[in-house]
C-alpha cells in the first residue's frame, strides 16, 4: 500500500496552526518531530488518571503504573531488535546516553587510550569525550572528513590501532543527512577489541534498528526525534557490557542493599536507572515505536521522494551551494546555503512566511569549520510532510533570493 500523507497528517494538530501568513510549514523534524495525538493522548491518561510511582508502591495504581513502564521497555526492546529487556535502560535522550557511557567507562581508560570519534559528530558526541580524556589522559582522535568525497571507511579503519578503547560515531548526519557504514565500522572495532558506542538519534525514523545486526556494545536515541515527548530516551547497552560500564547516578531504585558500611546494586536494568523516572515519558515513548515499526520503510519511502524532489531543484541553481554527501541511505535532511548570504539571514526570512527550518552550525561547529563555512541552511524532512510544502518553500526561496 502506499503512504497516505493527508491521513497522516491528521495525527499531528500543530500542523493546523498558523505561522505568519499560511498555515505552519514544519521543516524542521531533524531537530525534533511533532508529536502524534496517540501519543500525547496515552500520556494525558497517564497524567490524569494513572499517577504514581514505579517499582515501589504497595497499591494497585502503582502496581499497574510499574506493569505499563516495563510495558514500554519491552515495546523499546522490539523496537531495536535487543535480545533481552534488561538492555534497555531508560534515559532523558542522546545526550544523556553519551554521558552515561563517558562516565561509566572511565574505570576502563589510562592516559594513553584512544577515544575515536569522527569529524561529523553532534557536540552531544564530543564534549562528554573530551571531558573523559580529561579525567584520565586518554586521547581523543577524530577520523577526518572529506568535503568533496565525503566519509571514508578505509580513514576509519586506519585510525584504529592498539591504543583504541573506545569508538562512537553517528548513524546518519545531522547536519548532511548520510548514512554512515556503522555494521562495518562496528566490525572493525570488534575485531580490535574496541569498544562501540552508535548516535542513532538520528536514525529512529529512517530505517529500523538491529541492535543485533549492527553488534554494536551501546546506542542511543531520543524519543522527540520520534513523534514522542521530551526528555525520555534509550541506552541500549548490551549484557556482556553490564558489568564493565559504572551507573551514572546512584541513588534510590537502583539498589539491592544499602548500609552506612557499603551499598550493593540491583541487576540491570535498574542498576542503571537511579531515582523516580520518566514514568509518562517512557509510556509514551512505546507508544510512538508501536507507531513507527510497521511503517518506517513506507515513511521512508516518501520522505525521501520528497527529498530527491527538492534536491534536483536547488542542484539546478547556480545561486545556491548544496551540501549532500554519498552515503547508503539518507535521512530527510537537505543543508545548503545561498551564496554571499548568512544561513540565519534565510531561515529568519523562511520564518517570516511561515517555514520552520533551522539555520546555524546544527551542533556541528567543528565540521563547519572543515568545510569553512558558518553553517548551513537545514531543511529536514519528515513523514507528515508533503510536496505542496516543497513547492511552497521553492517559491519563498525564489523570493528569498531577488531580496538579496
Amino acid at each position: 500500500m502506499s503512504f497516505n500523507v493527508e491521513n497522516f497528517r491528521k495525527n499531528f494538530p500543530q500542523l493546523e496552526r498558523t505561522a505568519g501568513p499560511r498555515k505552519l510549514i514544519y521543516l524542521d523534524s531533524g531537530a525534533s518531530s511533532l508529536k502524534h495525538s496517540a501519543v500525547t493522548d496515552r500520556v494525558n491518561t497517564f497524567n490524569r488518571f494513572e499517577t504514581a510511582n514505579v517499582h515501589r508502591g504497595a497499591h494497585q495504581v502503582s502496581s499497574q503504573g510499574t506493569e505499563n513502564y516495563e510495558m514500554a521497555r519491552n515495546q523499546l526492546q522490539r523496537f531495536v531488535n535487543a535480545r533481552l529487556s534488561s538492555e534497555v535502560i531508560f534515559t532523558r535522550g542522546t545526550t544523556e546516553g553519551i554521558n552515561f557511557m563517558a562516565t561509566g567507562l572511565e574505570p576502563q581508560l589510562k592516559a594513553g587510550d584512544e577515544i575515536l570519534i569522527t569529524a561529523l559528530e553532534h557536540h552531544s558526541n564530543i564534549v562528554p569525550w573530551q571531558v573523559l580524556c580529561q579525567k584520565t589522559g586518554a586521547v581523543l582522535k577524530v577520523v577526518p572528513f572529506d568535503a568533496e568525497r565525503g566519509f571514508s571507511l578505509e580513514s576509519f579503519d586506519k585510525c584504529l590501532t592498539e591504543k583504541t578503547k573506545v569508538a562512537a560515531f553517528i548513524f546518519y548526519s545531522n547536519s548532511f543527512g548520510q548514512r554512515l557504514p556503522v555494521e562495518s565500522m562496528v566490525e572493525k572495532c570488534r575485531k580490535r577489541g574496541v569498544i562501540s558506542v552508535v548516535d542513532a538519534a538520528q536514525a529512529v525514523l529512517t530505517e529500523k534498528i538491529d541492535v543485533q545486526k549492527i553488534n554494536c556494545d551501546a546506542l542511543v536515541f531520543s524519543g522527540h526525534k520520534m513523534f514522542a515527548p521530551y526528555g525520555i530516551g534509550v541506552l541500549y547497552l548490551k549484557e556482556s557490557m553490564q558489568e564493565c560500564v559504572l551507573p551514572y547516578q546512584t541513588g534510590g531504585s537502583m539498589i539491592d542493599r544499602v548500609s552506612f558500611k557499603e551499598t550493593s546494586y540491583a541487576d540491570a536494568p535498574q542498576k542503571y536507572e537511579a531515582g523516580t523516572p520518566n514514568i509518562a515519558g517512557a509510556i509514551g515513548l512505546g507508544v510512538a515505536s508501536q507507531l513507527v515499526s510497521p511503517i518506517i520503510d513506507d515513511m521512508h519511502d516518501h520522505v525521501d521522494r520528497l527529498r530527491q524532489s527538492l534536491i534536483a531543484n536547488l542542484s539546478s541553481r547556480s545561486s545556491l551551494d548544496l551540501y549532500d554527501f554519498p552515503g547508503e541511505r539518507h535521512t530527510g535532511v537537505v543543508s545548503f546555503n545561498i551564496k554571499d548570504t548568512h544561513p540565519s539571514d534565510v531561515g529568519t526570512l523562511l520564518d517570516k512566511y511561515g517555514i520552520a527550518v533551522r539555520a546555524g552550525h546544527h551542533c556541528t561547529q567543528p565540521l563547519m569549520e572543515l568545510m569553512k563555512i558558518p553553517g548551513t541552511v537545514r531543511v529536514s524532512l519528515a513523514a507528515y510532510n508533503t510536496e505542496s510544502e516543497i513547492s511552497s518553500l521553492l517559491e519563498t526561496l525564489d523570493k528569498i533570493e531577488e531580496f538579496f
